[in-house]
């Protein structure tokens, strides 16, 4: 039978699991009998990051209605104009609500009925909570609803805004889908789509009052389970052993091991013969598996490959390919015992486990002959077309006979890129340096991999790159991966490669930044002809409600100009640290206006990230440039559909003699330069390093991504502008002034001035005034946004560089 100690080691931060519902079912308790819920009565709970996104996702659509739409009395036009339609008003529709509403009754019955008191306790919390949220939007707008609306909505005297029997039924029905099985929550999300769209038929609410409700519902449940936690679907002993028996393996004394990623259930076990076993369990009523294996793996873990493993028995599938086949060419890994789908439900493999982990062993334990094992191991991996792809530490066994063996190949990947070997090889190095020592790992690694590959792996030992479980470990051993990489590097006889310096924030730097921003703010005043008396009496009038969701909304802009990064990075990266890098990027941009310390922070990151200096450059001046096509693309369209008019001016095009000379020069540099052997031989070796980073603008992928990344960042920007005009009582349509963002954005982007700091305020203020606003709430606005978009964001873009520090990822 697996020791506690051995099964662990399939995750270091793992704790052992309880089977809250054994009991029960010995018991014969209600427990899962009535086939609704997806896991024992006492399951343990959990705050999960599907929560998360759906409460941000919800605020959002609040946000984004609430600004944007004038809902209440949008909603009875719309109304009016479907009064006359044959289908408005019809009984089917007021059925489908109806559904919506027995079923949501019906949830509650049925936790009451099986005495899952805290899920009935959740279910109360986010039905008053949501019935009070209704009440709360439906006045700030003049619409609100009474209380017997939820329950007899037919009875309302006209349209109400928003829907409160939506908000209501809507959060019981996702407060309660964590912890039924999986049919009995697709029947709830599509009868909540149903009565969404019933409510707006019946006249009940209209399009924004049905959708606000919904996002009400979500927002509710969403903090509730953030608040209290919610089960995951873990299945019992019972139900696994049945699993188990459903595949063919007769197993005993099953105990849990660990959650070794959120979704994937490990367990322990016996064969008939005695024979140490451990079955990986993907629930089919895993809440979260089913997020991470769709959602979470293409957007936190980036990678410029699709995969196909978007299922629960596609993932079994490819381990249980991938170590069939690594067995079959001579690969030491942890035998296949069985794999497949038990009762249409839960996909399960079992791998034989009668070894123990690596890292149980001490430095004076491990032969050489174990570590050279490791090497050969992942070498044959590599030769058979293979990746290991999760070199954990926790993935290097040692079998019974003492012979060393890889563990866990469900990140396997087929035909590897060099970059993937090598990442391996990275892993495996700090895996050994963590129980032989730094000295004894990379002596190993010289042997096994030779110079040319070992200079490979020098990149690719950076804290950033690391697991969360290997970083966790690497903290609490004290290893340093900056000392560990200086160490290879002299193995492999070359120099340590040199990371970006860094500028330091400085009081003088910050004064600086000070006194440039009132000096700009007191010219762009005198050359506006706006008395300070003037501006500070408009800026008072603001509508405080508007500012704020500037403020709100800008924070969001860097998600779309993270995007555009990862579509320029040649090499898969994480999403969220690619995020905190534009917030960081934000707070360089200010406390140092430099072009010299964005660079800087930029070729950090990318280095940290694996990538050549050379190459780091290159990805950042992808990225900046795919921000300026983007600019003129968006003008372009905006131009070509008549969305806008373009007033270009006349006289033609005229080529400025100094730029002029400028570039001829710096073509005739270039030119003898290249006619200079040693020089010519230093070009050459640095347009290699930049062939890997231009190969993104041949993937279609990689360019959609970019674009997409870019449109996404410029229209949020025009919605903030949108939203400080608004703080001013005025209005234009949102064409425009996504045409005056991109258009000073370029002009800002060209002048010689660190964060275009004045020159956006005046370029702004002439663009808005030329799109008929009065200049005093022209410079007013255009303070507004700046100070929303450029001088707030180093607020929290401070953390999130303290943040990457911490990481080691700059």
């Amino acid at each position: 039978m697996v020791t506690e100690h051995r099964a662990a080691a399939n995750d270091p931060d793992a704790e052992p699991l309880h089977d809250a519902g054994a009991a029960t079912e010995q018991s014969g308790d209600v427990g899962r009998a009535s086939r609704w819920f997806a896991g024992a009565p006492r399951a343990p709970r959990d705050r999960r990051p599907t929560d998360a996104v759906l409460l941000g996702l919800s605020a959002l659509i609040l946000l984004l209605v609430w600004a944007f739409a004038r809902p209440a009395s949008t909603d009875l036009r719309v109304l009016e104009s479907f009064a006359d339609s044959t289908w408005f008003g019809s009984w089917i529709w007021q059925a489908l609500l109806t559904l919506l509403m027995m079923w949501a009754a019906l949830l509650i019955t049925v936790a009451i009925a099986c005495g899952r008191w805290h899920l009935v306790r959740d279910q109360a919390a986010a039905a008053i909570a949501s019935a009070a949220g209704a009440v709360v939007v439906g006045l700030t707008v003049g619409s609100a609803a009474d209380a017997t609306d939820a329950l007899m909505p037919w009875s309302a005297d006209g349209a109400t805004y928003p829907g409160l029997v939506l908000a209501v039924t809507t959060a019981v029905v996702t407060v309660t889908a964590p912890q039924v099985v999986a049919p009995v929550r697709r029947i709830g999300r599509a009868l909540v789509i149903a009565g969404a769209v019933a409510a707006v038929a019946t006249g009940i609410t209209g399009p924004w009052g049905s959708l606000t409700g919904v996002a009400l519902g979500w927002v509710t449940a969403a903090v509730v389970h953030l608040i209290a936690g919610s089960p995951g679907g873990r299945l019992t002993l019972a139900e696994v052993g049945r699993a188990l028996t459903e595949i063919g393996v007769d197993a005993r004394d099953l105990r849990y091991v660990a959650m070794n990623e959120r979704g994937q259930l490990l367990v322990a076990g016996a064969s008939s013969d005695g024979a140490e076993l451990l079955v990986r369990v993907y629930g089919r009523d895993a809440w979260d598996s089913q997020f991470v294996t769709t959602v979470g793996t293409s957007l936190w873990y980036r990678d410029r490959e699709p995969s196909a493993r978007l299922s629960r028995l596609g993932q079994v599938q490819h381990e249980a390919f991938a170590t069939l086949l690594a067995e079959r060419s001579g690969v030491p890994v942890q035998p296949i015992v069985a794999a497949g789908l038990a009762g249409d439900r839960d996909a399960l493999l079992v791998v034989r486990a009668d070894s123990s982990p690596f890292t149980n062993m001490s430095a004076g334990d491990v032969p050489d002959v174990l570590v050279a094992g490791y090497w050969a191991a992942v070498a044959r991996l590599h030769e058979i077309g293979l990746s290991h792809g999760s070199l954990r530490p926790s993935a290097l066994v040692v079998r019974s006979d003492g012979t060393a063996a890889l563990a866990d190949l469900s990140q396997a990947r087929i035909s590897p890129s060099p970059f993937l070997r090598a990442a391996d090889n990275a892993a495996l190095l700090i895996a050994t340096a963590l129980v032989l020592g730094p000295d004894r790992a990379v002596a190993a690694s010289a042997a096994a991999l030779g110079g040319e590959q070992l200079v490979e792996v020098l990149p690719l030992l950076q804290p950033g790159l690391l697991a969360r479980t290997t970083r966790k470990q690497v903290r609490d051993h004290g290893l340093d991966i900056g000392a560990l990489r200086t160490m290879a590097s002299e193995a492999a006889g070359v120099e340590a490669p040199k990371l970006a310096q860094l500028r330091r924030l400085s009081l003088g730097k910050v004064l600086t930044v000070v006194v440039v921003v009132l000096l700009a703010y007191v010219i762009v005043g005198a050359i506006s002809g706006i008395g300070l008396d003037n501006l500070i009496a408009e800026l008072s009038a603001a509508i405080p409600g508007w500012v704020i969701a500037a403020i709100l909304v800008t924070p969001l802009v860097q998600v779309g100009s993270a995007m555009s990064t990862i579509g320029a990075s040649p090499r898969p990266l994480r999403f969220l640290p690619v995020l905190a890098l534009q917030y960081a990027i934000q707070f360089m941009g200010l406390v140092v206006p430099s072009v010299a310390a964005r660079v800087a922070l930029i070729v950090r990151f990318f280095q940290r990230a694996g990538l050549p200096s050379t190459t780091a450059v290159t990805v950042g001046a992808i990225d900046g440039a795919s921000g300026i096509v983007t600019q003129a693309i968006m003008l372009v369209v905006l131009a070509a559909t008549g969305l806008v008019s373009l007033t270009l001016p006349s006289g033609g095009l005229e080529i400025d003699l100094p730029l002029a000379l400028i570039a001829l020069g710096l073509v005739a540099a270039i030119g003898i330069a290249w006619a200079i052997p040693p020089v010519r031989r230093f070009l050459r070796a640095r347009f290699a390093e930049t062939h890997e980073s231009l190969q993104v603008l041949h993937s279609p992928k990689n360019l959609a991504l970019m674009l997409v990344g870019n449109v996404v960042a410029q229209t949020l920007l025009a919605v903030v502008l949108w939203l400080s005009l608004r703080a001013f009582g005025q209005e234009l349509p949102l064409t425009e002034l996504i045409l005056i963002q991109c258009v000073v954005a370029l002009f800002a982007g060209l002048m010689p001035v660190p964060g275009g700091i004045g020159v956006a305020e005046a370029a702004l203020t002439a663009a808005l005034v030329a799109a008929g606003i009065e200049e005093a709430t022209a410079l007013s606005t255009a303070l507004v946004f700046r100070i929303a978009t450029f001088y707030l964001p180093p607020a929290y873009g401070g953390p999130a560089l303290g943040w990457l520090r911490r990481r080691g990822d700059v």
